[in-house]
């Protein structure tokens, strides 16, 4: 699983759903892959992908990468409603 097709999921995911909370949180638009822009608007949300692991368990091969989501928000209030709605995006899904 190339790097480039989970950043392209996880910008599908992000987009698919407009009135989704992470989505509305962050304006539409500040989801940033490795670094934001200078001086962005709050919130918002930088994620990384770290690594690609293969892992074989007897005849079936599962692909799995780390992703770590990072969220800049000017409350803690607002930091933990990110780190909920990310969740609800996120945990678990297929890219």
């Amino acid at each position: 699983m190339a790097t480039g097709i989970i950043r392209t999921g996880i910008y599908s995911m992000f987009t698919a759903d407009n009135s989704a909370a992470l989505y509305t949180d962050l304006g539409g638009d500040r989801l940033y892959f490795v670094e934001a822009k200078v001086q962005p608007t709050f919130p918002y949300c930088v994620f990384k992908i770290f690594d690609e692991i293969y892992d074989f368990e007897f005849v079936e091969e599962f692909e799995e990468a780390f992703i770590q989501f990072d969220y800049f928000g000017i409350t803690a209030n607002e930091c933990d409603d990110g780190l909920i709605d990310i969740k609800t995006m996120f945990d678990y899904a297929t890219l």
